[in-house]
């Protein structure tokens, strides 16, 4: 049983292959399909620390820019008095 746990712990502290770079940076470019495997990658225990890192940073990055635009929308909507609302 310790040989597993000493084995998970070491891929979790392995680098990540430029193969599996180039297979995540593809992944994450499919709309819808990015934040399902954005969310796994970022909380799954069993993923490459790095790799989670990451991950989670990217996730943060999307909500930031989210959160950008929706203020950006607001103010848009504001800046409008005349325009009819649907």
């Amino acid at each position: 049983m310790e040989e597993k746990e000493d084995f998970i712990e070491e891929s979790q502290n392995a680098p990540v292959s430029v193969g599996n770079w180039l297979l995540s940076v593809i992944v994450t470019s499919i709309p819808i399909v990015n934040f399902i495997f954005l969310a796994y990658w970022a909380f799954n225990k069993n993923i490459n620390k790095t790799k989670s890192n990451w991950a989670k940073a990217t996730l943060l990055l999307f909500v930031i820019i989210l959160a950008l635009y929706a203020v950006m929308f607001g103010f848009a909507m504001l800046s409008q008095p005349d325009m009819p609302m649907p």
